[in-house]
């Protein structure tokens, strides 16, 4: 079933909706590598249960998403002006 996310990111584009019939993190890491976002240096967190999905290159692979439109935030794992 094809689900709305909105993806929020805050680096290069902050906020794009997708349509996507991806089930399982894995999956729809390949669509938004495919789309452009840069992970491997990134913590992802699934916006409605607050879960982390990847954080740096430490991934939850098997996650079950939503079966509804959710979103995802995608945070870098250091800041530049991080001490």
């Amino acid at each position: 079933m094809e689900k709305k996310i909105k993806v929020v990111s805050t680096t290069g584009e902050k906020l794009r909706e997708i349509s996507s019939t991806s089930d399982n993190w894995k999956d729809l890491r390949s669509e938004l590598t495919g789309l452009g976002y840069s992970l491997d240096a990134s913590k992802v967190i699934l916006g409605n249960t607050k879960e982390t999905l990847q954080d740096g290159k430490t991934q939850n692979s098997d996650v079950v998403l939503p079966e509804n439109d959710f979103s995802i935030f995608v945070l870098p794992t250091k800041t530049k002006s991080g001490i």
